[in-house]
């Protein structure tokens, strides 16, 4: 029942038993488990009061003692506010299909699915493009809908009449004015929504960032990634930047994960690595008080910082991305290190980087052979949570998914004292000028679609605050920032670059930065060096007890065993649509703790995404059934041509 029913189920002198008694729960579970919010709520900054009627009740802004609902009565707008099919929700529909590049057997598989179902459905294909949809009927008049977002939570009737009405599997709950907060705490039972959805999905005040990061960082990357339902409580200027940010990330998806092919071959060369015995990372290096990195990316801005590299060369240790060599090559300036993330970069790009053959290259340990053959001597890391084909003891975090966010990791394993980020824009006073002149991304074509604007670390000419980016570059300031967030204690970040804001770093021109000299520069390079050591087996890394192939075939099952479900049922099936590659996942650690069957990871969400499309274009429940059985006889069909690249029971020579 919802809470509108029950006020007016009760006469005017029996409603405010049940508002304060709701406010009052509300109020002993955020001492228990939100202290923050409790806290909030007893400091009286709410300027609104609630008015008793004969027939209902009003909320009033009390200092200009204006209505804080339209006139028709709060009861009858929040119903009409909490429906499902009105025009003020704002429906997040990504009907974009995104095969990856360069990956025959990812989109081989892919297709297969999809031939498979338009064999049957038809009409679904049809329509797969449209990006139209709408909510389902759960049955006994109860509506289906996807992913729902509260962007304005206000008195919160409409979200706990949605609620009663709707199934749905996941919320998010964001006030952007905190003010208005304390007034759903009389209608909005927030201890019955942490127990329904398994937490309270709620952000109060600026920090909506944090919510939007958690929703499509999580195991749920299929609902959400294709349908999910944004609502306004209100009209504020403080909603639509909130929009824009979940629009920008629903986008991101796509590009955090590769192919199973790129997967494949990226295990199947980390393997040769292995067994090739090169230098991988063994321990942390102990740098030397007042040691400096800076970080060189090759955005448009670093063109401003030439001179001051060439002027400060023995005041810092240069990290180079591999796409910032040649340009700061053209400039007189060669770094210390050179890093690069990709795993699959063919000759004639290789060629292209102008990499010095004898400054050390850090590069992931999955890299193909023709990066490693460029460099004299190969340095190779290994990230923590990927797949790896053996167990390594030394591990990083935050490596991808670009070259900018490898060296910072590396640079924070480091821990100098002080770190600067040069060219590392990740966002552009000009969407015409994406990258540094003259480097290797310098004649491409730049991407001006699903452009965002986000802050700028410094204002531009004409006194804008803000710069654009793009859904990739959005992703690697995320991760930028993550990494800062976990390890820049005891370090100074400082931001040159003229581009987007990154938290946790203070923003400096290069020309204000007086550096005093470096004496142990030569010491801690060489420091670097020592830490990494030749791959030998039980020293610096270790098989795992379960082979690959194994580990496949459990994973398979596992996966048609989640889906697999005696009767159909819209929200049941979202809610293992959305977690059944975690479960799987999980069960797989409890075989063998590794991360081997995240390659897959991409393919698996890419095959569920195609899946769930078919299902939203269903009419009815009795086609939507048909889908899913269809659907799943052709994701099992998949499953059973899946295969694990490597043999690592192959013997790998000891060092003698």
């Amino acid at each position: 029942m919802s809470m509108i029913t029950r006020l007016r189920e009760v006469d005017a002198a029996g409603r405010p038993a049940i508002i304060t008694g709701l406010y009052d729960k509300n109020r002993r579970y955020f001492i228990k488990n939100q202290p923050a919010i409790a806290r909030f709520l007893d400091s009286g900054s709410c300027p609104y009061h609630i008015d008793l009627t004969e027939t209902f009740l009003n909320i009033v802004h009390t200092p200009s003692g204006l209505l804080g609902h339209p006139e028709t009565g709060l009861d009858h707008f929040a119903e009409m506010l909490g429906s499902g099919d009105h025009q003020g929700w704002i429906d997040l529909v990504n009907a974009e299909r995104v095969e990856p590049h360069n990956s025959p057997v990812h989109c081989s598989l892919l297709r297969d699915f999809q031939d498979g179902m338009n064999e049957v459905f038809f009409e679904q294909a049809q329509l797969l493009d449209t990006g139209t949809v709408k909510v389902k009927t759960a049955g006994a008049g109860v509506n289906f809908s996807p992913p729902v977002v509260f962007v304005g939570i206000f008195h919160g009737l409409h979200i706990d009449y949605f609620l009663a009405t709707t199934e749905v599997t996941r919320i998010a709950l964001i006030e952007p004015e905190p003010e208005r907060f304390e007034v759903s705490c009389y209608f909005l039972d927030y201890e019955e929504i942490a127990r329904r959805f398994g937490a309270l999905p709620l952000c109060i005040g600026d920090q909506a960032d944090q919510v939007i990061m958690r929703w499509f960082h999580s195991s749920d990357k299929v609902t959400s990634r294709l349908w999910m339902r944004l609502l306004p409580g209100y009209v504020s200027e403080r909603i639509e930047p909130i929009f824009k940010q979940f629009v920008l990330q629903q986008r991101i998806l796509d590009g955090m994960t590769t192919s199973v092919d790129n997967e494949n071959r990226g295990i199947a060369a980390g393997w040769q690595s292995v067994r090739e015995r090169r230098q991988f990372l063994n321990s942390k290096p102990r740098l030397s008080a007042g040691a400096r990195i800076a970080i060189v990316a090759s955005g448009p801005s670093l063109a401003q910082d030439y001179e001051w590299l060439r002027h400060n060369r023995d005041c810092l240790l240069i990290f180079a991305v591999h796409s910032a060599v040649r340009p700061l090559m053209a400039n007189g300036i060669k770094p210390d290190l050179q890093f690069a993330v990709d795993m699959h970069l063919d000759e004639n790009v290789v060629q292209a980087l102008h990499l010095h053959r004898d400054v050390p290259l850090v590069a992931y340990f999955k890299a193909s052979s023709p990066l490693l053959a460029a460099v004299d001597l190969p340095l190779l890391i290994v990230e923590r949570d990927v797949a790896n084909p053996v167990h390594f003891e030394q591990l990083l975090v935050n490596t991808h998914p670009s070259t900018a966010t490898l060296a910072l990791s590396f640079a924070c394993f480091c821990h100098p004292d002080e770190l600067y980020l040069l060219g590392l824009d990740l966002g552009f006073h000009n969407i015409e000028t994406q990258a540094i002149s003259g480097g290797i991304h310098d004649n491409r074509p730049q991407q001006q679609d699903n452009l965002h604007v986000v802050p700028a670390n410094f204002s531009n000419h004409s006194g804008e605050a803000g710069v654009y980016t793009t859904p990739f570059f959005n992703g690697v300031k995320i991760n930028v920032e993550r990494e800062l967030r976990e390890h820049r204690q005891g370090m100074h970040c400082c931001n040159l670059s003229d581009g987007a804001r990154i938290e946790g770093t203070s923003s400096a021109r290069s020309a204000e930065m007086v550096l005093a000299e470096y004496p142990g520069k030569t010491h801690d390079l060489q420091t670097i060096y020592s830490a990494f050591q030749m791959a030998e087996e039980g020293k610096n890394w270790h098989r795992y007890h379960l082979p690959g192939r194994d580990l496949l075939q459990l994973f398979s099952s596992t996966l048609g065993s989640f889906l697999t479900m005696e009767q159909w049922d819209w929200p049941q099936f979202c809610v293992r649509l959305d977690s059944v590659l975690a479960g799987a996942m999980n069960v797989c650690q409890q075989s063998s703790p590794c991360l081997r069957m995240t390659i897959y990871e991409r393919l698996i969400n890419d095959l569920l995404t195609s899946w769930y499309r078919y299902l939203l274009l269903s009419s009815d429940v009795a086609t939507a059934e048909k889908i899913y059985h269809e659907g799943l006889r052709q994701f099992l069909k998949i499953l059973a041509r899946l295969e694990w690249p490597i043999d690592e029971t192959e013997t790998v020579v000891s060092i003698q």
